[in-house]
């Protein structure tokens, strides 16, 4: 874990810091970042997002009002296509989501976790149903889906952060709690379901420390492993995605490395690399959704509010 100071970004609070522990990561080839047409919902940060059978999908988030205020009352769920290159706002959500909640994926299944509330997203009828309520009501947390099981832990919950880890059988109605994370309680981390497996990290603790650390979650063992640590990673609600079976990360200024600043995990081989900026400087509170071997980054915040769209392949 990594000491760190405050930066205060609008009404937020983001963490940065420095990290001399962890491996070299050497550069690897120029990919392609290609901006799109602004989000039509406008400025927005903190949307939970999740692909669905060739669509991306955002809602709810962050925003100003008219006042310059900002407004946390939002309903509105939005679905891109990525062959039209087009946004349709679809119905309202059920239950205003707007900051510090989970949207994820799987087994052509999609679900919104809210507080203490999972939703699951019908897209044939646009309609949501309740599925079950969380055995302990947190936000901030990460999860996954694999297979017909939901897995959900970490976060903020009881006032306090939690290092929990929780499985839900989904054809069963069950909850069972598993080995928890290998750490103190985190919230801010992120998560990625490949292959049948978790992989689960960074974030921030109750003591206001960044993690650094870095696991693989094996459902069937019901077992943590460590995996091996990037040089000079910072993250606190910053992006991160999937694409070919890879976990990117991007992370604030550090040192002469700029805003955006990406580093690659490559499963196959437990190591890291790093790879062409982010563009934009908006990388805390994005939200992003993978199609195919495309990756997307919607709105964020450095300075100000964004509705900026990126795609991204490698």
């Amino acid at each position: 874990m990594i000491n760190y100071s405050l930066k205060l970004l609008i009404i937020l609070s983001f963490v940065i810091g420095g990290c001399t522990n962890g491996e070299d990561i050497p550069e690897i080839s120029k990919p392609t970042w290609q901006r799109k047409s602004n989000f039509p919902g406008g400025e927005r940060i903190r949307m939970f997002s999740f692909s669905l059978n060739g669509k991306g999908y955002v809602g709810s988030g962050l925003t100003y009002d008219e006042n310059g205020d900002v407004n946390t009352d939002l309903y509105d769920f939005w679905e891109y296509n990525p062959e039209i290159e087009a946004w349709t706002q679809k119905n309202d959500l059920p239950e205003s989501i707007w900051s510090g909640q989970l949207g994820i994926s799987g087994a052509n299944k999609a679900f919104v976790i809210n507080y203490g509330k999972i939703w699951e997203y019908n897209q044939s009828a646009d309609s949501w149903t309740f599925v079950t309520s969380l055995p302990l009501s947190r936000f901030s947390c990460v999860g996954a889906v694999i297979g017909e099981k939901i897995y959900v832990g970490t976060g903020n919950g009881n006032n306090s952060h939690l290092n929990d880890w929780w499985e839900y059988d989904i054809e069963l109605d069950k909850w069972t709690e598993k080995a928890p994370v290998p750490s103190e309680g985190r919230n801010q981390a992120i998560a990625h379901a490949i292959n049948g497996k978790i992989y689960l990290g960074f974030g921030i603790n109750e003591k206001a420390q960044l993690y650094d650390d870095f696991y693989e979650y094996d459902p069937i063992s019901d077992s943590w492993t460590e995996l091996s640590k990037p040089k000079g990673i910072y993250n606190g609600r910053t992006l991160s995605f999937v694409l070919d079976q890879k976990v990117y990360l991007a992370f604030p200024e550090v040192g002469n490395l700029h805003p955006g600043s990406m580093a690659v995990y490559d499963i196959s081989n437990n190591s890291w690399t790093t790879t062409k900026t982010f563009p934009s400087g908006d990388i805390f509170d994005t939200s992003t959704f993978t199609i195919e071997d495309i990756a997307y980054v919607i709105g964020g915040t450095y300075s100000e509010f964004s509705a900026q769209v990126w795609s991204f392949s490698d």
